[in-house]
């Protein structure tokens, strides 16, 4: 419980040399960027992305359950550098979705961030 609590700690302070910035990963049904909750994250360069479903640079939530987690997401860890990954079409997993996950966590160096996008 106590590294738990050291990484949520880290996640509120501003980041410096010592303690930089801690990265967040969110696997699941996008980002709608036109959420008024997205404005500062993205525009503060703490944003970053990718469409593993439909295998792109531009993402979409066509459920709304990745943009809520990473809403809630943003406020609680102000200083986070949050990596979303669209992984799920909705918040049922279909049949691609496992093979999906798969090559999300095990291909080597897929958060190689380039951009503004994961890839």
């Amino acid at each position: 419980m106590k590294a738990f609590e050291k990484s949520v700690d880290a996640c509120r302070k501003e980041p410096d040399e010592s303690s930089p910035r801690v990265k967040i990963a969110i696997l699941d049904t996008g980002l709608d960027l036109s959420h008024p909750d997205m404005t500062d994250v993205y525009n503060d360069g703490r944003l970053q992305y990718y469409d593993f479903v439909d295998n792109s640079a531009t993402i979409k939530d066509l459920d709304g359950h990745g943009t809520h987690c990473t809403s809630i997401l943003a406020k609680l860890a102000p200083n986070a550098e949050i990596f979303v990954a669209r992984v799920f079409r909705k918040s049922r997993a279909d049949e691609s979705s496992v093979a999906v996950v798969i090559k999300v966590i095990y291909i080597p160096n897929y958060m190689e961030v380039s951009n503004s996008c994961i890839i």
